[in-house]
């Protein structure tokens, strides 16, 4: 996804953001990498010498991030006559982590000990006692993850339209050419090289760790783990790539407006059929920032499913509410419109501005839009059930596992989450692990608790609705009075992915709300739902 770095960031701050990455990544791979591995080569063709070890030991060094553990075997040789003394052990200079390993190369060398070092013939005060390529090298490899974020970084920086600098006196939507001409090309390609770069960083730092750390830390090897699974998706993002081609969206509204429509034509890269029809979904996101972490937040998305049999276009024409945001990069919105079908998806950034629009393209949306919710005929295996209740009026229920595969998913997610903090908690991982870690798993759990055991009954009359929420026989009712009612509206609630489950919420006078059902996976089942609560009460729907 193309999104700035920071609020109002320019691509000059992005770009020396990322060279900074990029000349560390340089130094770090010269003075880890590459000259030690000169000098093994160099080292091939040194005399060996005979060397007595003089002492030897590990050596600890304690900073605030915990303590860290080096060789230090001092010996003595003589070329020529002369005596000397060294203390390399092999060309990588620091200290790590992992007691144990060092301590097994100090039992090998015990003072006293004769053995071979090997001279550089034109220093002879240069000598080395292990010259081969040793494991712990390796680490070297990881400032080519620096490497990599710098590079990729500055291509990005360069490339992504919504940080170019905004030209005095043209419209945003303007200053963008794929936006201005009105052809925006998919963003798969892009992520398909994203998500390749991504598991190839991930996998090199990973692995490199596992087979550093796991005398100490065995639980390491979760990150690897995780590696191929990203490995796994870089293959299927590209089989799909190659299979559907490049998709390109031709915007009829050049901006799509707020209050009115975003419309145009979906042109597949070849004739496809998707039996189920392809879902479109378009979605106002705000990018918030956090430290150094970005996370997305859906503000508003709507659904919906277009016939695609054996066809090379498909029309997209969807209706924009008018309290929706704006496209406006320098808060982190965003307006992203995704094509999903079977084995298929593609996503577009698109501008949404608040302007004025052509009063018969808005009408024809907002029309499409109330017919599309009036005209919608509920599923006949939907959980939720409507129906007159005893009491008067009409009851809707919202019973528990309303979405099962959901609950199941994350239940499973959940547990391996929590495996994962039991073994961090077993094999002492740092402090800061453990509870990061274990604050998630807390709200993992909060979230599947509610999916599998949390239920809602919620009867509309002309002169109350009545709710009462129920959890594990837990038992709690409330009555509200119609007149105190303004409104009921859906809104976007949980999100998993990019998939968005909504909740329906009633709307007091004078302000507050009441969530009345959540977790309803269609969009227009949850308008319809909404809109028939406002019909049962007597009242003008908000929306």
């Amino acid at each position: 996804m193309k999104r700035p770095l920071h609020r109002g960031m320019s691509r000059g701050g992005a770009m020396a953001f990322f060279s900074f990455f990029l000349v560390a990544g340089l130094v770090a791979t010269w003075l880890l990498l590459l000259r030690p591995l000169l000098r093994v080569c160099d080292a091939r063709h040194w005399p060996a010498t005979p060397c007595r070890v003089v002492s030897s030991q590990v050596r600890s060094h304690s900073d605030s991030d915990g303590t860290t553990y080096s060789v230090h075997i001092v010996y003595r040789y003589t070329i020529n006559g002369r005596q000397y003394q060294s203390d390399c052990y092999d060309f990588m200079s620091g200290s790590s982590s992992g007691y144990e390993s060092k301590a097994a190369i100090v039992r090998r060398h015990p003072p006293g000990k004769e053995t071979v070092c090997y001279v550089n013939p034109r220093d002879p005060s240069d000598a080395v006692l292990e010259r081969r390529f040793t494991p712990w090298m390796l680490f070297g490899l990881l400032p080519l993850i620096f490497v990599g974020v710098g590079a990729g970084g500055l291509v990005w920086a360069f490339t992504t339209p919504s940080l170019r600098k905004p030209i005095e006196g043209v419209p945003p939507w303007q200053a963008r050419p794929d936006w201005a001409e009105g052809r925006i090309v998919s963003s798969t390609n892009t992520m398909v090289l994203v998500l390749w770069v991504v598991a190839a960083i991930w996998n090199l730092a990973a692995w490199i760790a596992a087979l550093m750390l796991m005398d100490q830390w065995p639980w390491v090897w979760v990150f690897p783990l995780a590696g191929v699974g990203l490995l796994l998706l870089a293959v299927q993002q590209t089989r799909q790539w190659r299979k559907f081609g490049e998709t390109v969206l031709e915007l009829d509204t050049r901006p799509g407006a707020v209050g009115g429509a975003l419309a145009g034509t979906l042109r597949l890269g070849q004739f496809v059929r998707f039996d189920e029809g392809l879902t479109l979904r378009l979605s106002c996101i705000r990018v918030e920032y956090s430290d150094n972490n970005a996370a997305e937040r859906v503000l508003w998305t709507d659904e919906q499913t277009v016939a695609a049999d054996g066809t090379e276009t498909v029309p997209v024409h969807f209706y924009i509410p008018p309290d929706c945001a704006e496209t406006d990069p320098s808060a982190g919105v965003l307006w992203r419109l995704e094509a999903k079908g079977a084995g298929y998806s593609a996503q577009f950034e698109v501008p949404v501005f608040k302007v004025a629009q052509d009063s018969a393209t808005a009408e024809k949306a907002r029309a499409a839009k109330q017919a599309a919710v009036a005209g919608y005929q509920r599923p006949p295996d939907s959980p939720i059930r409507v129906e007159p209740s005893w009491q008067g009026g009409t009851e809707f229920w919202f019973p528990a596992v309303r979405n099962p595969l959901v609950a199941i998913g994350l239940t499973v997610f959940c547990i391996g989450w929590s495996g994962v903090v039991l073994a961090m908690i077993v094999f002492k991982a740092p402090i800061l692990f453990i509870v990061v870690f274990s604050l998630l798993d807390l709200v993992i759990l909060a979230v599947v608790f509610s999916l599998w055991f949390s239920a809602s009954r919620v009867i509309v009359s002309r002169d109350a609705v009545t709710v009462t929420k129920t959890i594990l026989g837990w038992r709690r009712e409330w009555r509200i009075p119609v007149g105190e009612v303004d409104g009921f509206q859906t809104d976007v609630g949980m999100t998993a992915g990019t998939t968005a489950y909504h909740d329906i919420k009633l709307l007091r006078r004078g302000g507050g709300a009441m969530i009345l059902g959540r977790y309803i996976r269609d969009k227009r089942e949850a308008e319809w739902l909404a809109a028939e609560m406002a019909r049962c009460a007597g009242i003008v729907e908000r929306r």
